[in-house]
C-alpha cells in the first residue's frame, strides 16, 4: 500500500501514516515537497479546502492513495466571532475524490484522530469537493 502525501511536515507524515497503518500496516507514506495554491495562514473553509486539494493533486503518481492536508482558521456567524482552526484532508486515488464511507471513513477517523493526537487543538473533516473552490 503506498500513500503519497502533499506535505514534508512530520506532523501531517506521521497522522498520514498512523492512519492508514490502522488498516494496513505495511502502508508507506511517501511524503512530496509540493507549492502551496493558498496563503500561508488559510483562513476561510473553502481556501483550506482547496489547499488540501491541490496539495492532494500536485502529489499525484503511482499510489494506491494520494492525500492532502491542509491546516487554517475560519469564522462562522452562527458560531459567534471565535476563529476555529481546523485541518481538512482530500484523499483520492488519483481518479476521483474518496467518498466516506467503509474502509475508507475508518482512516478518515482514523486520521482524524491522528491528527488531533499531534496538534491538540485541531480537528480534521474530509472534504471531497467544495463548490467553487
Amino acid at each position: 500500500m503506498i500513500i503519497r502525501l502533499g506535505s514534508t511536515n512530520s506532523v501531517k507524515i506521521r497522522a498520514t501514516q498512523k492512519a492508514f497503518r490502522l488498516f494496513w500496516p505495511k502502508a508507506r507514506v511517501i511524503p512530496i515537497s509540493v507549492t502551496s495554491t493558498v496563503s500561508e495562514h488559510p483562513s476561510s473553509l473553502r481556501e483550506i479546502a482547496r489547499g488540501a486539494r491541490s496539495r492532494a493533486r500536485f502529489a499525484g503518481g503511482e499510489a494506491d492513495f494520494i492525500v492532502g492536508i491542509e491546516a487554517g482558521t475560519f469564522q462562522n456567524r452562527v458560531m459567534g466571532k471565535t476563529p476555529f482552526l481546523i485541518t481538512l484532508a482530500y484523499i483520492t486515488d488519483g481518479k476521483s475524490p474518496i467518498r466516506a464511507r467503509n474502509t475508507i471513513a475508518e482512516v478518515c477517523i482514523g486520521l482524524a484522530g491522528a491528527v488531533k493526537e499531534y496538534e491538540n487543538r485541531s480537528f480534521l473533516l474530509v472534504a471531497p469537493e467544495v463548490p467553487g473552490g
